[in-house]
């Protein structure tokens, strides 16, 4: 949806991966860049005046049953939240300083795209906790 000085986006998906007819686990798909699951996403921006935007995204995924033949744990469902703030000062358009927190809440979890959430004996990369982002950035 858009209005005048920003826009929200929702987004669903439902992803039941199959590997040669069957069920796959994380580890069949280490190279098919697929997220398996149900994702709803949230993502919203706007203006508050000019040359100040704020906005987030709220990624939320669902508890989902372990597939395929070797799957020995259900993925649990996680929410995570990244917020920012971005100003680009008027009197320098070619600047743009932004701040932002990743994982606002400092969920702990490991990332549905991620190898071995669904294997009992393997110890999930978690995703980074709570993260705070300054940066500038200068067009030429």
């Amino acid at each position: 949806q858009d209005w005048l000085g920003g826009y929200a986006t929702l987004r669903y998906s439902d992803t039941d991966v199959q590997v040669d007819g069957g069920d796959a686990t994380t580890y069949d798909l280490l190279d098919l860049g697929t997220v398996p699951g149900r994702i709803l996403t949230l993502e919203a921006r706007h203006e508050v005046m000019a040359g100040l935007e704020l906005g987030g995204v709220v990624q939320h995924t669902l508890d989902e049953d372990g597939k395929g033949v070797d799957a020995t744990r259900d993925w649990p469902g996680y929410t995570v939240v990244d917020v920012f703030a971005e100003y680009e000062p008027a009197q320098y358009s070619n600047v743009t300083l932004r701040a932002e927190v990743n994982n606002l809440f400092d969920r702990d979890y490991v990332d549905r795209a991620s190898y071995g959430g669904d294997f009992d004996e393997v110890l999930g990369q978690k995703e980074p906790g709570r993260s705070i982002g300054l940066s500038a950035r200068v067009r030429f």
